[in-house]
């Protein structure tokens, strides 16, 4: 997995064992990794728990630049940083200005100037970051800010200039979604806790400060809730809107590689008849960078839009388990039936193909009910019929067209279906190389398996792909002598695709499902039916 698409990142710099600790652990229970630094660390450690332990002295600004450059390295941008760290020197009560200028310089590159450093490579890590992360930078402050301690008479000083940096950060990133917090732990009276610090709520206060993001859309405001697909892909709230009336949503951003999909699927959407269709998921609303005025001057169509915001449905694909729906059901037929009907769409209204079929793609709701809705979604990729700049389509499901360098066709996109019904059938990758027992050579391995489950291809068009092509025979057809036992096995363990539907346990995959699996896994594209001709066969009537 990507960097950009794992568990977002916290660092917490300045790790002690009640507030520290308790933040760490409250970060981690909702999901994200975390780095916390210290200066009792080790120079680097992972510990069971996953967290990166790095050691860093504070009383160094110019460390903390190397600090993030190390946590982005080993787990991604932070998009929450927290700042723990503080040093304070007591002072004699009654003689406040008898502290030393060297040991108040100590304490302020501490209690401030690293602060500052911390903030400022937060924001070079926010610029990076979708409008669905955080951003989220939180202090741990006290009461010195307002009110002088007068044995503390350092550590006021440095609390008093990082409330400032904090609320002018706050002014400066607000219109970017960068949020800056100066948190201070009150009494339910509202007083000072003193030396009564609950670190536990310490934790649980910050979740939720980094938590609560709400994002404005055109036609409504969003809360995110949770992540789907992290760091771009959220279930939302829909609050305060007179036009969606629906209590959720989904709202799809993008990072700096997504941006063109991102931008390509907005556009595809103005067109009325995608727009409108019943067997496309319906986009909702898009996530405003504009002021109305500026909105008028902008070519919006000419760049990806800060996110997108589609219609909720319950399940994809992948989440629903077929054992109860392989017999007697249905919903594989209205499965059928929606993408077919999205593809059939795209070729005959716009000469066009979707390319990324897979069961991540289709979504679902209502499964249980008399009419279970489906609909397909993720239209980023979506490009002309015959594409040919690059093998697009994922390996599990790329067709063998694809894999001989002939472009991407909207057979091609049946095909992918058909690979997308047996493996949600089959509760795994049949396809692909997820049972690949040997290093690299990942496009052979999965032209080997289309060999073994569908038959033989013809030979690629492309030179380039001709090793690909050999070491996929010789892996469908040769046998390796194993390490534990000496004995010879066989590179390649499936065997042909109704083999592998049929030897399921029950339920068994009725026999008029496997007929039609099998009709639209045609090797040859030019005679594979298109998405009309599969919508008639008998299976679908």
């Amino acid at each position: 997995m990507s960097k950009a698409a794992a568990s977002p990142v916290v660092l917490i710099l300045g790790a002690g064992a009640n507030i520290g600790a308790h933040v760490a652990r409250s970060f981690a229970a909702k999901g994200y990794r975390v780095a916390l630094t210290s200066r009792t660390s080790r120079a680097q450690e992972t510990t069971d728990d996953g967290d990166l332990h790095l050691q860093g002295d504070l009383a160094d600004p110019g460390s903390v630049a190397g600090i993030f450059a190390k946590v982005r390295d080993l787990l991604g941008l932070p998009s929450v940083v927290v700042y723990n760290a503080a040093m304070a020197t007591p002072n004699p009560p009654q003689d406040p200005l008898s502290v030393s200028i060297p040991v108040l310089s100590r304490d302020l590159n501490v209690n401030t100037l690293s602060v500052l450093a911390a903030a400022h490579e937060a924001v070079l890590s926010f610029e990076k970051l979708p409008p669905s992360a955080s951003r989220t930078f939180i202090y741990t402050g006290n009461r010195l800010n307002i009110a002088p301690i007068l044995p503390l008479l350092s550590l006021g000083i440095g609390k008093s200039a990082t409330a400032h940096i904090i609320s002018s950060a706050s002014l400066a990133y607000k219109d970017k979604g960068y949020r800056f917090y100066y948190a201070d732990e009150r009494t339910s009276e509202g007083s000072p806790v003193g030396g009564a610090v609950d670190g536990s709520a310490h934790g649980e206060f910050y979740v939720n400060l980094a938590e609560r993001q709400v994002l404005r859309g055109r036609n409504a405001t969003y809360r995110l809730l949770n992540a789907l697909h992290a760091p771009t892909v959220y279930k939302a709230q829909v609050l305060e809107s007179s036009i969606i009336k629906a209590e959720f949503a989904v709202v799809k951003t993008a990072v700096e590689s997504t941006k063109k999909a991102l931008r390509r699927e907005r556009n595809n959407y103005l067109i009325p008849g995608i727009r409108s269709s019943p067997y496309i998921r319906s986009h909702w609303d898009i996530l405003d960078a504009y002021s109305s005025d500026d909105r008028a001057q902008a070519d919006e169509t000419a760049t990806a839009p800060p996110g997108m915001v589609f219609e909720w449905m319950e399940y994809d694909l992948w989440q629903v388990s077929s054992e109860r729906y392989r017999q007697d059901s249905i919903l594989p037929k209205v499965i059928a039936r929606s993408v077919l009907s999205a593809l059939a769409l795209l070729k005959t209204q716009y000469d066009a193909i979707h390319t990324d079929i897979n069961p991540n793609n289709i979504f679902l709701s209502d499964i249980d009910g008399p009419s279970p809705v489906v609909k397909l979604g993720d239209l980023g990729n979506m490009f002309g019929d015959g594409y040919d700049v690059m093998r697009l389509q994922s390996l599990e499901c790329r067709a063998p067209e694809v894999w001989r360098g002939l472009g991407v066709w909207h057979s091609s996109d049946v095909w992918s279906f058909g690979v997308t019904l047996t493996h949600w059938l089959s509760h795994s990758a049949i396809f692909g190389p997820h049972d690949k027992i040997v290093q690299d050579l990942t496009e052979a391995w999965c032209i080997a398996k289309i060999r073994r489950l569908v038959g033989s291809m013809k030979a690629p068009v492309d030179p380039r792909y001709e090793d690909e092509f050999a070491l996929a025979e010789y892996l469908e057809t040769s046998s390796f002598r194993h390490e534990d036992d000496s004995s010879e096995r066989p590179f390649m363990s499936v065997g042909t695709l109704r083999e592998e539907l049929e030897k399921l346990s029950a339920p068994k995959v009725s026999p008029e499902l496997l007929d039609f699996i099998e009709f639209l896994l045609v090797l040859d594209h030019t005679k594979r039916p298109s998405a009309v001709e599969a919508l008639q066969h008998p299976y679908l009537r």
